[in-house]
């Protein structure tokens, strides 16, 4: 059974505009159409390729908030100092 290929269309219509806008501003801030145009949609392409980033992190494994921290991941805690060390630094004061 033959499929028949659509037409895939390269940007949706929210990228479009958000490509228009920046080109407009490129405009304005003196830059060729032609010039604006491209930088506009590197702009899309950029924030496409950061969503389609930020998708793939979600699946792995989340950290725990203790290695995320810099402690111990066994205890969870931070090393905790000796009162003999704590109490010859108050001595100055």
């Amino acid at each position: 059974m033959p499929t028949t290929k659509g037409k895939k269309k390269r940007f949706t219509a929210k990228q479009d505009r958000m490509a228009s806008h920046v080109a407009k501003s490129m405009k304005k801030s003196g830059k060729s159409a032609k010039d604006a145009k491209s930088i506009g949609y590197a702009t899309v392409n950029k924030n496409k390729a950061k969503k389609k980033k930020a998708a793939g992190k979600k699946k792995g494994a989340k950290k725990s908030s203790a290695d995320s921290q810099g402690r111990n991941i066994e205890t969870k805690t931070k090393p905790k100092r000796k009162a003999a060390n704590r109490k010859s630094r108050n001595k100055g004061r």
